[in-house]
């Protein structure tokens, strides 16, 4: 595989070639090393630049060397180099177009140079909403991305990001993902869920047959957060721990896979489990997008535990960083006035709650899409008790009637629920609680799924028991713990069979254990053994 090549030309380095030949192994290493995913392309990169004097060899480099910066984070670096690079190249040389795609790519994401992006990308925005051809996939991928920012309409951004992966299942040959995360999140942020579904298995396969650990992190990434949404729990926590497994490794700067599975495990109930993910994410660098994404997650989190002053804070950072650094305010892109608009209201701030919700109302009503429609008005819902709030908490249950975001419309459900019980309503509470219930329990969301049964309770209705019980309850992942579990396994080995943490495999553990009504490991052997095994080789 790509691993091998490195190490073999490393060592043709090492011996040492000819001084002619010494740009071009190192050319061949540094691609070798960005597609396995070693941070030492780019310094190797930056060395043959220096020895090239033949112009194709040195656009080869300048492209590789601009692709690793802007994976590094170092977004100005990538650009300046893509820059200049293509100021070497004719209009009519097809590699200006990709030399184009790096920079917009880089670009997007430095705050310095937004606002160039945005005149750069205008002439392909009129060509893009007149229905032609961009003419480069990747291209079409970043320009899905921008007009996702932009609230530009739903049909546009899907037909962009459709057309980045009919051209190759990947979008292009980038070793890091930058196009195809750029795509699939322009998806994400439309609500096309089931298109995402269908393009990232194609992703996911094709990158890792080509030997691509960073874009495939990417997909999973984007497999974790689609997951999140659509309730699959289980889901979410497996693909964002094989995303995380790039940087456990070293091969990245940023654990992007973490804010999924923070939410995951937050959703599930286990909220330990998701701060040994917050824990792992903090180590990281805080000058990239996908840490705005982090701290939304880490303010969900801190609700959860009832801190809503920590969550209201992380929450405003988030806000702050989004328009100040990066320059966005979508409710498609970023959640964090929702967020806030929650914490406010959790923490008794009601006045400042208010004043969130009206701003993340407006951002989602710009945004235009069920999702962000939806979560705004629950937000809004939970200030207090009045008829507005009751009227939000209906916008938001209809807004998510037919969305497949399963999570944000059983919550809205259960609060719709809860509201009309606290007003005596008990005729027109039963129904939104049983289909939360429905909902919640499908998907493994227990404290929802505790909440609710108290609701129904409380209005004297008794709760249906879970449609499954026992062994037949556990999931997939769940079973494989029990399984390894069950026959003497420790949970460090556990968590090194299946490559997962520690606290995933306690986590699932946990979970089993609940179901099957029993107190720890000893008694799994009894109950799993005349069962059959399911296969130990993949990861939950």
């Amino acid at each position: 595989g790509v691993e091998i090549a490195a190490r073999l030309l490393d060592r043709a380095l090492a011996e040492p070639p000819g001084e002619g030949d010494r740009a071009q192994v190192l050319i061949d290493l540094a691609e070798a090393e960005a597609r396995a995913g070693s941070p030492a392309a780019a310094e190797h990169l930056a060395t043959a630049l220096a020895l090239i004097d033949d112009p194709r060899q040195r656009t080869r480099a300048s492209i590789s060397l601009a692709r690793a910066h802007h994976h590094a984070g170092e977004f100005g670096r990538a650009a300046e180099v893509a820059a200049k690079a293509r100021a070497a190249l004719s209009a009519e040389d097809p590699r200006a177009l990709e030399l184009e795609a790096i920079w917009i790519s880089s670009a997007m994401l430095d705050p310095v140079l937004r606002e160039e992006v945005a005149a750069r990308v205008e002439p392909l925005v009129a060509t893009a909403m007149a229905g032609e051809p961009i003419g480069s996939a990747t291209l079409s991928a970043l320009l899905a991305a921008q007009l996702a920012t932009q609230n530009a309409p739903a049909p546009l951004v899907e037909r962009l990001a459709l057309e980045a992966f009919a051209a190759d299942p990947a979008v292009d040959d980038n070793p890091q993902g930058t196009a195809l995360g750029f795509a699939a999140y322009a998806l994400l942020t439309i609500d096309a869920f089931d298109a995402l579904r269908d393009v990232l298995v194609g992703a996911v396969a094709a990158t890792g047959e080509r030997g691509a650990v960073i874009a495939r992190s990417v997909a999973l990434n984007n497999q974790a957060m689609r997951a999140v949404e659509t309730g699959e729990l289980e889901e979410a926590v497996r693909t964002a721990e094989a995303s995380i497994e790039i940087y456990r490794f070293g091969w990245t700067s940023s654990p992007w896979g973490t804010s999924s599975l923070i939410l995951a495990h937050v959703f599930r109930g286990d909220l330990e489990a998701a701060r040994e993910a917050l824990a792992l994410a903090e180590t990281a660098g805080t000058a990239r997008p996908e840490h705005v994404l982090l701290l939304e997650s880490r303010a969900t989190l801190r609700l959860a535990e009832g801190n809503a002053e920590a969550a209201l804070a992380d929450a405003r950072e988030a806000m702050r960083i989004a328009t100040e650094v990066f320059k966005v305010r979508a409710a498609r892109i970023y959640q964090g006035a929702r967020i806030a608009t929650e914490a406010a209201a959790a923490a008794g701030r009601f006045e400042e709650a208010r004043e969130l919700a009206a701003e993340a109302l407006a951002l989602a009503t710009a945004a235009d899409t069920p999702r962000a429609l939806g979560n705004a008005h629950l937000a809004a819902g939970l200030i207090d008790d009045g008829e507005e709030s009751l009227a939000h908490l209906e916008a938001a249950v209809a807004a998510l009637a037919d969305s497949p975001a399963r999570y944000p419309r059983a919550r809205a459900l259960f609060e719709l629920g809860a509201a009309r019980a606290r007003r005596g309503d008990v005729a027109d509470a039963e129904d939104p609680l049983r289909e939360a219930l429905e909902l919640a329990d499908g998907f493994g969301a227990e404290p929802l799924v505790a909440a609710v049964r108290r609701e129904l309770a409380s209005i004297g209705r008794r709760p249906r028991r879970a449609a499954r019980s026992g062994v037949d309850a556990l999931t997939r992942s769940e079973r494989r713990v029990a399984d390894l579990a069950g026959r003497g396994l420790s949970t460090p080995q556990i968590a090194h069979r299946l490559v997962i943490t520690r606290k995933t495999v306690e986590s699932h553990l946990g979970q089993a254990y609940r179901k099957l009504g029993i107190g720890g490991r000893a008694e799994l052997g009894p109950i799993l053994r005349d069962l059959e095994p399911k296969d130990q080789g993949a990861s939950p």
